[in-house]
């Protein structure tokens, strides 16, 4: 059985996957800590962003020389962001224009995964049907939609395990299948991962949406794929002192992180306080879309669009050390320093930021 540790946590590993996932396990992703792609879109519709995403994936390509093709499992995940609901959930026309460039890479439409935690706030951002349709397709436009709170997609192998003791969750009973009492400490304490992002897909592209958070700081592209896709997150959410080490430690585990291409965040629309919660009167726009394989220097660039926007309203911004940065860069997850940037602008946009 699978558990997980760091200096923070235990974690303990002790089964390595057969595959060594899209970057591999010697560090190649590092090597590309700095790289920041920006593009700068013409407008919100689907055109536009198709343009910018192509751009941005092409540039990707060549630049690491890590190809977005089909590969062993023919497979690829899109962990997607509605945990702040409709208002402030990863564009449809960002997924749209995402899926299709990967199509044209060669992957089946029916093979491209969307992955989110909540049925109903996936029904209410428009990725599933509404019940009122009464339609069983759980797929989007024809890419199927992987709901991890049914407990399908949550794997008993494959969890990280933190000491601090929580109650039982409803969702996370579902995977005990009666042989785990529900007053087990040892069970209360494990928070089991989306599997389906490790061993089903070649690599999976984070689309994350940006908030202030209370027990994080802030909510991006760290926390997406990592406290936005678990079991049993709630003990970390409601915690200032857990939320941050717990993201680092399961953003570290190495068939994750080896298995996360990259991340692309649109600055279409960010919450700068109030969070995660959508509040529309504490949101800022810019017709940007960047891209990076480290999501620790994605989170510090837009923590300093946060904390502009914080400013120039009149309320305290966030310290620049939150701990999930400094966690996370000791974890080896990448570089938080954005002076170090360096940005690649291969769609014709400035690199001022």
């Amino acid at each position: 059985m699978k558990s997980l540790s760091s200096a923070f946590a235990i974690f303990l590993l002790t089964q390595i996957s057969v595959f060594a996932g899209f970057w591999g396990f010697d560090g190649a992703r590092l090597s590309f800590e700095y790289d920041v792609w920006k593009g700068k879109l013409s407008g919100y519709d689907e055109a536009s962003y198709r343009e910018v995403v192509h751009c941005l994936m092409s540039d990707f390509e060549n630049a690491t020389g890590k190809s977005l093709n089909p590969g062993v499992q023919g497979k690829v995940g899109l962990k997607i962001s509605t945990n702040s609901e409709k208002g402030l959930a990863t564009p449809k026309n960002l997924v749209r224009a995402v899926i299709q460039e990967l199509v044209d890479r060669g992957f089946e439409r029916h093979n491209v995964i969307l992955v989110d935690l909540r049925e109903d706030l996936l029904r209410d951002s428009g990725f599933l049907p509404a019940l009122s349709d009464r339609s069983p397709v759980a797929h989007f436009e024809g890419s199927p939609v992987y709901v991890l709170d049914s407990g399908e997609y949550w794997d008993r192998e494959w969890f990280h395990d933190d000491p601090l003791p929580v109650p039982l969750s409803k969702t996370y009973e579902k995977l005990q299948s009666g042989n785990v009492l529900a007053d087990d400490s040892k069970e209360n304490r494990k928070s089991y991962l989306p599997a389906t992002l490790i061993n089903d897909v070649d690599f999976f592209i984070n689309l994350p949406m940006y908030t202030d958070d209370p027990s994080m700081g802030i909510n991006g592209a760290l926390a997406n794929p990592t406290l936005w896709s678990v079991s049993n997150r709630e003990r970390f959410l409601r915690s200032r002192t857990n939320a941050a080490p717990a993201i680092a430690e399961i953003a570290a585990i190495p068939e994750l992180i080896s298995n996360w291409a990259f991340t692309i965040a649109t600055m279409e629309r960010y919450q700068f306080i109030g969070g995660p919660l959508f509040n529309s009167l504490y949101t800022r726009q810019e017709p940007v879309v960047y891209l990076s394989s480290n999501p620790v220097i994605l989170d510090a660039v837009v923590l300093g669009k946060i904390n502009t926007a914080r400013s120039d309203a009149g309320f305290k911004p966030f310290t620049e050390t939150l701990p999930v940065l400094d966690y996370s860069m000791q974890l080896g997850l990448g570089s938080r320093y954005t002076q170090k940037i360096h940005w690649r602008t291969p769609c014709g946009s400035s690199n001022e930021d």
